[in-house]
């Protein structure tokens, strides 16, 4: 049974990583299932086994990219040290990850106009919010802020640094110093205990 399931595994990411790939050279219309397909030498079968649709297939590949990217984001930073200086520190750590072409494109560009706006943003949030959550009860809990409504300022984190990330890419212009302001300013106003 496990040797099954490695064997699923390893096909379900074969078709993730080459669909990603044949998704930046073509873009989602273009891409086309027999290509693929050819690369991986699977059949339709086993490919309509692990995924429903193309448009499946999109999500898988937009889910790992958005993890990937929030996992490098917390990978960057150290585990120890005040809760909110971390969370401004994975933030920006993400904002470099997302200038990479390949994964802005993922993430800004292909999968969210194949996936819509709401898909996109969904699984966004089921990948990021939590860490925004998690990370400001710790800062909470050891008296760092008081924040009245941790759900709506890590959903407001969220929006500014996506927002931060979109200005970037159209700019072509670091804003590192401008996110971590903003982010600064941000906890700053929802944290009941500043005057």
């Amino acid at each position: 049974m496990a040797i099954r399931q490695q064997r699923a595994e390893r096909t379900v990411q074969g078709i993730v990583r080459e669909f990603r790939r044949s998704f930046l050279e073509t873009g989602f219309a273009a891409a086309t299932t027999d290509a693929v397909l050819d690369r991986l030498q699977i059949s339709k079968g086993a490919l309509y086994h692990h995924f429903a649709s193309k448009t499946d297939i999109m999500a898988a590949v937009f889910e790992r990219e958005s993890v990937d990217a929030i996992q490098f984001a917390l990978d960057t930073v150290r585990e120890n040290g005040p809760a909110l200086q971390r969370l401004k520190f994975a933030c920006i750590a993400w904002l470099s990850r997302v200038r990479s072409r390949d994964t802005a494109l993922i993430l800004f560009d292909i999968g969210p106009s194949a996936l819509g706006y709401r898909r996109a943003r969904q699984i966004e949030d089921a990948n990021s919010l939590k860490h925004f959550v998690a990370l400001l009860r710790e800062a909470q809990e050891k008296g760092e802020t008081r924040i009245g409504n941790i759900e709506l300022t890590a959903r407001m984190l969220s929006a500014i640094v996506a927002e931060a990330a979109l200005h970037e890419l159209r700019e072509g212009r670091d804003v590192s110093g401008e996110l971590e302001a903003a982010i600064e300013g941000l906890l700053k106003g929802m944290d009941k205990s500043v005057p």
